[in-house]
């Protein structure tokens, strides 16, 4: 099927890219319109979710002065009353994109190790993600220390190398969009909600390589 310029508009507006810029409205069928077709397809709430995350990457929303400290920081934790602690909120930001577009995510989740544990035993756990569906893994355990690990939300996945697009909170102090490669411990998991007819899905290119940074 043969796109025109007036379909590849249409596309276009109200568009987002995988970096939560507004698309260009120029008619070129390119990799980040196709990208955005294909999430169209999706039901509404990813939407919404993706456009949450990604919003937040767009508007450089982190910390205030690297101590996982500040006003954003807060609004992630003030649903279980752990503002101004320091804790790393990379899963308190998937919740809170969850809770605030609809998913059904019964327990506002603040750990990796919590997240795995919950979809385990309710069944939330999925072979291979769809955007707008959560990673979460755990690093190798240190002797005498918790489980510590770290979440995503989706934007994209290659199923020939298990490398995934998303959108991460508590990169570098902020939110950030990158890609990450297959590792032990990686866990897929979907809220329930999140559903609908699924077409062809582009996966985002020249991303950051967010397995070479800081995110703990």
């Amino acid at each position: 099927m043969t796109l025109t310029k007036q379909h590849v508009l249409d596309i276009q507006k109200n568009g987002i890219d995988w970096f939560g810029e507004p698309l260009a409205r120029d008619g070129i069928y390119g990799p980040k319109t196709a990208w955005w077709e294909g999430i169209l397809t999706l039901d509404p709430k990813r939407q919404a979710v993706l456009r949450l995350a990604l919003g937040y990457h767009a508007v450089n929303a982190g910390e205030a002065t690297g101590r996982n400290d500040g006003t954003f920081v807060d609004m992630l934790f003030e649903p279980v009353g752990m503002q101004k602690k320091g804790y790393a909120w990379c899963v308190a930001f998937i919740s809170h994109c969850y809770r605030m577009c609809g998913a059904d995510w019964p327990i506002y989740h603040t750990s990796a190790w919590q997240v795995i544990d919950w979809a385990k035993k309710n069944g939330k756990l999925v072979p291979e993600p769809l955007p707008g569906d959560a990673e979460v893994f755990l690093y190798p355990k240190v002797s005498g220390e918790d489980w510590k690990g770290h979440g995503r939300i989706v934007t994209g996945f290659d199923a020939k190398t298990g490398r995934t697009a998303g959108v991460d909170g508590n990169v570098e102090n902020a939110v950030r969009v990158g890609y990450r490669d297959p590792r032990p411990n990686r866990f897929f998991v979907r809220p329930e909600g999140l559903t609908g007819t699924y077409g062809a899905l582009v996966m985002p290119t020249k991303l950051v390589d967010l397995d070479g940074l800081a995110d703990r």
